[in-house]
């Protein structure tokens, strides 16, 4: 008699669905009386106390990117004022040739179930850092078809020159440039195209 309450207790237990982490019951396949096949999906969960983010990288700059290296800011929509640091987790191993794009994974934490899964947002990637770099705004740098030129200001004479520069990475309204100017001098950043070799100017706070 005694065996026979131990297997009934086994055979309960076992007739009991528990999963192996919590989690939270986002679909539910089936009900109560339902008879079901084996390996049927009862329950879809999602453990929510992590999340994973899903965003591409140009395949042109996937050399500055490296998994559990590369920092990164993710902006949600749903939540403007929260700024949430990560680090790139996966870079998929081929191209997307569609878009020349790779997939990338992120994964962040998700104290007291704050965020919910589906929500769109944007994702910041510092690609490269400058030390010691030149950098101007684009409109500084005048084209020509032998290359960028800027007018540059001598304050002994209040008067500025022509000179031509050489272009690097560009970001935003923002451009390096690695020959032409040094630290300390003054380029003219409007009304360039006004002007001409050794036109006096009058410097304007």
């Amino acid at each position: 008699m005694l065996q026979d309450i131990e297997q009934i207790k086994v055979l309960i237990d076992r007739a009991i669905i528990k999963a192996p982490f919590d989690a939270f019951v986002i679909k539910k396949n089936a009900e109560v009386g339902e008879i079901v096949p084996a390996g049927y999906t009862l329950y879809i969960l999602n453990k929510m106390d992590k999340l994973k983010i899903h965003f591409e990288l140009p395949a042109n700059d996937i050399g500055y990117f490296k998994e559990n290296q590369t920092e990164l800011t993710i902006n949600l929509d749903a939540y403007p004022d929260d700024i949430i640091k990560a680090k790139i987790k996966k870079i998929a191993k081929e191209v997307n040739p569609k878009n020349l794009t790779y997939e990338a994974e992120a994964e962040i934490e998700n104290r007291n179930y704050k965020y919910k899964s589906g929500l769109l947002g944007k994702v910041k990637i510092l690609k490269q850092s400058l030390n010691n770099a030149v950098v101007l705004p684009k409109d500084a740098v005048i084209n020509f078809e032998d290359g960028g030129r800027v007018y540059v200001y001598n304050k002994e004479t209040n008067s500025v020159s022509q000179r031509k520069v050489k272009l690097a990475v560009s970001e935003n309204d923002k451009i390096q440039i690695i020959d032409g100017l040094k630290f300390g001098e003054y380029v003219v950043i409007a009304g360039q195209y006004e002007l001409y070799e050794n036109a006096p100017v009058k410097v304007v706070e």
